[in-house]
C-alpha cells in the first residue's frame, strides 16, 4: 500500500504496476522522472480535469544511500475537494475494489506484542542543545526557519500493524501530510516538494 493524505484529501494506492529503482547520486531525481515517463507517458492529467496515473516516491537525503524508490500503484484513489477518482494502471487482477480488511487498533490478539521505545541515535541533551542553537540562530537573524529531525527507534516482538499506524497518525495529526511509501511511514507538517 501507499498513501499521502492530509485533512481527508490525498492519494491512497495498492498493488504495484511499476517499481522504478532510481539508484544513488544527484541524478536519481532525473532517473525517477525518466522512469515515470516511460511507465505513464508525458501527460499528467486527463482533459476532463481528472488526475492521470501517479507515483509515490521516497528519496534519501544522502545521495549515496541506495533506498530511494518510486512506485506506481495498480489502483489509486485520489480525493480532492470532495471529489474522488479511481485510477487503474495495467492489469488490475485481484487487487479488488477496496483494500483488504485489517485488524483495528482496538483489536486484542495474544500474538500481538506492544511497541517498545529503543531510544535515538541523538542523545536528549544533544537534541535540546541543537534546538537551542537553532532558536538562537533564528533570533539572531541568521535563518528565518530551521527544520530539525531525529530518529526514534521502536521495536516489537511481532510485526507492526502498518495500516493502523498510518490511520493513527492521520487521526492524531490531521493537518500533517501522512505518508506511506515502500518502508517509509510518517507524518510531516509541511510539503517539501510538489
Amino acid at each position: 500500500r501507499t498513501a499521502f493524505v492530509r485533512d481527508g484529501d490525498g492519494l491512497v494506492g495498492w498493488g504495484v504496476a511499476a517499481r522504478i529503482e532510481v539508484g544513488t547520486g544527484p541524478e536519481r531525481f532525473a532517473r525517477a522522472r525518466d522512469g515515470l515517463v516511460k511507465v505513464v507517458g508525458e501527460r499528467g492529467g486527463r482533459d476532463d480535469g481528472a488526475p492521470g496515473p501517479l507515483a509515490f516516491a521516497s528519496f534519501t537525503f544522502d545521495a549515496d544511500e541506495d533506498d530511494s524508490v518510486m512506485v506506481v500503484p495498480q489502483v489509486a484513489v485520489v480525493r480532492r475537494h470532495a471529489t474522488t477518482w479511481r485510477i487503474e494502471v495495467g492489469e488490475v487482477g485481484d487487487v479488488g475494489d477496496v483494500p483488504p480488511p485489517r485488524p483495528g487498533r482496538g483489536a486484542t490478539d495474544a500474538a500481538v506484542d506492544r511497541p517498545r521505545y529503543g531510544g535515538s541515535t541523538v542523545r536528549d541533551d544533544e537534541w535540546l542543545e541543537a534546538v537551542a542553537r537553532a532558536v538562537d540562530a533564528i533570533d539572531g537573524g541568521a535563518y528565518a526557519k530551521v527544520v530539525l529531525a531525529r530518529d526514534l527507534h521502536l521495536w516489537s516482538r511481532s510485526a507492526f500493524n502498518v495500516p493502523a499506524v498510518l490511520e493513527a497518525l492521520a487521526e492524531r495529526f490531521p493537518s500533517c501530510f501522512t505518508f506511506l511509501v515502500d518502508h517509509l511511514l510518517g507524518a510531516s507538517p509541511e510539503m517539501l516538494l510538489q
